[in-house]
């Protein structure tokens, strides 16, 4: 998944509100790069009529009384909000946060990092990579997975190990697997696999168990 990056490094926006300071803040501690960033108001203390709201990192949308942040550098990231009166343009209030980088995808089988399978189950099985964060849009999609080891343990020693092209168990290493005995332990790691910037990113090894 490509994530949209808008390049774009100031923008503003006229509205028509009258009263208050807009008290507008985001949903979380954090804005992430790339992403539709959806930011709060508080519409008892909001009506429409001169403001003029200006961010110094990416793109600011504005649709009725919502407004969605997509910062494109990580940092800072501020928002600044002025009123227009006789002219003049008066700072009301402000709004400082963080981008941060979308997080790593966290790969899995059956949707599962730990436990005990049966080693038919891990011979049929197809790796998984997905963002488990639901503070993300992209929370649930899920992400390519290159290559990866596949370690064999029985009482704490190496049986075996063997490199896996794609998501999915290949033949040769399913006979493999099939050959393991109750107990023994499986390791995946060496995962490497896509971002959501599309970028190559080694991701979090995970072991299971022979039932």
């Amino acid at each position: 998944m490509k994530v949209l990056l808008v390049q774009l490094i100031f923008i503003s926006f006229h509205l028509s509100l009258i009263g208050q300071s807009p008290r507008i803040t985001a949903r979380h501690d954090y804005l992430y790069q790339g992403l539709a960033n959806p930011l709060s108001i508080n519409k008892h203390n909001i009506a429409f009529d001169s403001f003029i709201f200006e961010v110094d990192n990416g793109l600011l949308e504005i649709d009725s009384s919502i407004m969605t942040a997509y910062p494109v550098n990580i940092g800072p990231w501020k928002m600044k909000i002025y009123q227009i009166e006789n002219g003049d343009s008066i700072l009301v209030d402000s709004l400082l946060t963080e981008v941060r980088k979308i997080p790593d995808p966290i790969p899995s089988i059956y949707m599962r990092r730990e436990g005990v399978f049966s080693k038919n189950a891990i011979a049929a099985a197809k790796m998984e990579s997905s963002i488990h964060s639901s503070k993300i849009l992209a929370c649930g999609l899920r992400f390519p997975i290159l290559t990866y080891d596949i370690v064999a343990f029985r009482n704490h020693e190496i049986l075996w190990e063997v490199t896996n092209e794609g998501a999915r168990i290949t033949d040769s290493n399913k006979e493999q697997i099939l050959t393991l005995e109750s107990g023994d332990l499986i390791s995946f790691t060496n995962i490497l696999g896509l971002n959501a910037y599309d970028e190559e990113n080694v991701l979090t090894p995970f072991q299971v168990e022979i039932q």
